[in-house]
């Protein structure tokens, strides 16, 4: 009875992945406003009664698409951790690298393929984990990057893991109202070289040091309230030898 269930289900994986390739070869020749549901079943040689016992709209074939074609990170992830080529590479060198694999793998799936799959998204409002299959991975390698101290340690592996997907989701929103009209790994070159700096450990070791206002009202109180007519100049240059110089405090 299980091998059966088994033969089943694997039949039916195999016409959802028959559909979904006809009907973007369709959509690729013909535009995807042009292919009507019937013009899908006709090339499937299948039944309106059984897409939709599938599908519940054509929409859902560009979101499984989309869905495919990402999947193809978790090979490039693999790459990453094995191949020799990136054996140097430290996790932060290896977390930009999956994420212009990412935008690469968007830019694949298509701008018209890209705005179907947004505007399906919006109206159906039901995003779910399979629609960003790289998202556990940028997680991994900020984990290891924070071990390996390439990544900064005082933001959460989450914070940084979002800070990632919204910047991949705003680099494709951008190539997508612009129509594909540029490389997209290419025209985001900058953003994409900013983005890893902030996030690296060298960011974190740059930044000033936290002073508490308490603490740095107190002391101006203290020495006020001994000579008001104190060198205010003297002070203000030992606050910013607080804040950014070495001598502890």
């Amino acid at each position: 009875m299980e091998k059966q269930t088994e033969r089943r289900l694997e039949r039916s994986d195999k016409k959802i992945k028959r559909i979904m390739r006809s009907a973007i070869r369709l959509f690729q020749e013909d535009g995807y406003y042009n292919v009507s549901i019937e013009d899908i079943v006709k090339a499937t040689n299948s039944s309106t009664g059984s897409f939709y016992n599938y599908f519940g709209s054509k929409d859902e074939l560009v979101v499984l698409y989309r869905r495919e074609l990402l999947s193809y990170c978790n090979n490039f992830y693999a790459h990453l951790q094995s191949d020799a080529s990136y054996a140097g590479k430290n996790s932060l060198e290896k977390l930009q690298a999956l994420t212009v694999h990412v935008l690469e793998l968007l830019a694949t799936v298509g701008e018209e393929f890209g705005r179907v799959f947004t505007v399906h998204r919006l109206k159906e409002t039901n995003a779910v984990p399979e629609d960003k299959p790289y998202y556990p991975l940028v997680r991994e390698l900020i984990e290891q990057g924070q071990q390996d101290k390439s990544i900064r340690c005082d933001y959460c592996v989450d914070h940084i893991a979002d800070i990632v997907d919204f910047f991949i989701i705003g680099c494709h929103m951008d190539w997508l109202i612009k129509r594909g009209t540029y490389i997209i790994a290419d025209g985001n070159a900058h953003a994409i070289n900013m983005l890893f700096n902030n996030i690296s450990s060298a960011a974190e070791n740059q930044k000033p040091r936290q002073m508490y206002l308490g603490e740095i009202w107190a002391d101006a109180m203290s020495r006020t309230a001994q000579d008001f007519s104190s060198d205010i100049k003297r002070l203000e240059e030992q606050w910013l030898e607080r804040l950014y110089g070495t001598k502890p405090y």
